[in-house]
């Protein structure tokens, strides 16, 4: 497809660019310095999931599900040291680097134990002692979200944060949740809403038509988010079966930048988006909880 003059000013460069390696699989940066970030932030993201996870009982025994994991599994066996049974699930899910990942998980163990001395480190010690990620300590799905092989009710948690804007697919996304989600399960989601492309101008991509967007995204593997907006994705978990579905807002759009927006997108009847209330469209990032009722 052919892009016009003023489709091209929206669009970054790198958007032009087809991607030729999925961002889990690229090679990682094996500075100490950079793998003492990424445990570190590791560990805040954990934090981050236990805080959502507070008021849902005890964890122990839980087994819970971390959809689109990133690089490493950090925060996943951060979450292990309470005791809950970990699974990942990714169509790109990082494999074990020789190079990068010992490194990274004796730097985890040591933060853990720096920061947080009360938890189990047993699950990231085997990780460690194996070499790689036995089927005990964690449940690998090598598969996208919309076709997961995990059995239908065995998780009791479903979480992701900054993932579901990445699907092909929602509305098979959202069965397969609803699926591997035992009775009474639930499910936290973070999504970003934003542009990925530029993430000052969060919405600039409400102004493509859906057949533009879509074979942008395609060609960078779905990292440039997505048109869905809130109020969408939570009428398809609805639709899916799922109860409960609040949706909390921790991001808006920025006052200045919202209003020039709204007036392009006004002027701009060939996008989905141009009836939408200024209150359906603010809104840039924000946590989904839902349950499985039963």
């Amino acid at each position: 497809m052919l892009l016009t003059k003023a489709i091209r000013r929206v669009l970054p460069k790198k958007w032009l660019r087809r991607a030729e390696t999925p961002v889990n699989f690229r090679k990682r940066d094996c500075n100490p310095e950079v793998i003492a970030q990424d445990a570190r932030h590791a560990i805040e993201v954990g934090r981050n999931i236990h805080a959502w996870l507070n008021d849902l009982g005890p964890l122990r025994g839980k087994r819970l599900l971390e959809v689109g994991p990133g690089h490493n599994f950090g925060s996943t066996l951060f979450l292990a040291g309470y005791g809950i049974i970990p699974a990942v699930a990714d169509a790109f899910l990082a494999p074990w680097d020789p190079a990068y990942s010992p490194l990274f998980y004796r730097c985890l163990r040591c933060e853990m134990c720096r920061q947080f001395p009360e938890l189990d480190t047993g699950p990231v010690s085997a990780v460690i002692a194996a070499n790689g990620y036995p089927d005990d300590v964690l449940i690998r799905d090598v598969n996208p979200v919309e076709t997961l092989s995990l059995a239908s009710g065995s998780i009791d948690i479903a979480i992701s944060n900054a993932v579901l804007e990445h699907l092909e697919d929602h509305r098979r996304a959202v069965q397969q949740l609803y699926r591997v989600t035992r009775p009474g399960g639930w499910n936290l989601h973070q999504v970003d809403f934003r542009y990925h492309g530029a993430f000052d101008r969060p919405l600039e991509h409400l102004l493509l038509t859906p057949a533009m967007f879509q074979a942008r995204s395609r060609d960078c593997f779905r990292e440039c988010g997505m048109q869905l907006r809130p109020f969408q994705l939570a009428a398809l978990f609805r639709e899916g079966g799922f109860a409960e579905v609040h949706f909390e807002a921790n991001m808006l759009a920025e006052p200045a930048y919202f209003q020039d927006f709204l007036g392009r997108l006004r002027r701009t009847p060939t996008s989905d988006f141009c009836q939408c209330s200024d209150e359906e469209l603010r809104p840039v990032a924000g946590l989904f909880r839902f349950r499985k009722g039963g």
